[in-house]
């Protein structure tokens, strides 16, 4: 429990999500799952994966970063999506790709919510 106190005081946020509380298991655990579902039903097709509101692409990077490690070709031949509505988070979401370069298959895409009366 300490140890979670201590990761929320040097986030300086009140919320994190599990993904970035379990770095790198989390994100790892749904690469794995991925590639189990994938292979199964859909062998020799390209994995492509759609992630809505990918918050400081947390998750995108862990999966990311799995799959070059344990799947390379797989990887090279995959596709992922983060829609984001928040304009703030779609840069940071950018920014950290940037940082990642190996993590080709990453595209942002902001799309503001729009309202309809």
């Amino acid at each position: 429990m300490l140890s979670l106190v201590r990761q929320y005081a040097d986030a300086g946020r009140a919320w994190m999500t599990p993904v970035e509380t379990f770095q790198p298991h989390y994100a790892e655990a749904l690469a794995r799952r991925m590639l189990q579902t994938h292979s199964a039903r859909y062998p020799g097709e390209p994995l492509q994966v759609l992630e809505v509101g990918g918050g400081n692409g947390t998750c995108a990077a862990g999966v990311l970063s799995y799959l070059r490690r344990e799947a390379p070709e797989t990887y090279a031949s995959s596709k992922y999506m983060l829609v984001e509505v928040s304009e703030r988070l779609a840069e940071v979401q950018w920014v950290a790709r940037l940082a990642h370069p190996h993590h080709s298959p990453l595209t942002t895409h902001h799309s503001p919510l729009t309202t309809h009366h």
